[in-house]
């Protein structure tokens, strides 16, 4: 993937456990965010999947469904995001419960595909923040 010279840093907020999995890999998690708590039509449009995004479903589809997303992630470019995604205390209270947390990354421009409320990064590109 070539980068550009012009290509600036910038955050990306992911949900994830300590093993850097996404609550979507997990079978409990998963059937709660789809099935547990009931989104308004609003909301869906909101939060579209990745493969219903009209600015994400392009690029996902070829990386993904072409079989070459072992190292792509997905994330938000604001913190804020987060909570148009996960917007129920319960769900969060879900999330927390499972080991998963909002983990900030540090990535270059050139390694990020923005959606509509949601992004996909390449994850070896990503330098994760710690608190000090």
């Amino acid at each position: 993937m070539a980068v550009s010279l012009k290509s600036s840093l910038r955050s990306i907020w992911r949900v994830e456990n300590g093993e850097g999995l996404g609550p979507f890999q997990d079978p409990v998690v998963k059937d709660v965010l789809t099935f547990g708590v009931p989104l308004s039509i609003d909301q869906r449009s909101e939060t579209p999947p990745p493969s219903a995004d009209p600015l994400l479903n392009q690029f996902f589809n070829a990386i993904l469904l072409g079989g070459n997303g072992k190292d792509w992630r997905f994330g938000f470019v604001e913190q804020s995001h987060f909570d148009l995604w996960f917007n129920d205390s319960d769900m969060k209270e879900v999330l927390a419960g499972r080991g998963y947390e909002l983990q900030e990354y540090q990535i270059l421009d050139d390694f990020v595909h923005e959606g509509t409320n949601q992004c996909m990064f390449w994850r070896p590109a990503a330098l994760q923040c710690f608190d000090s």
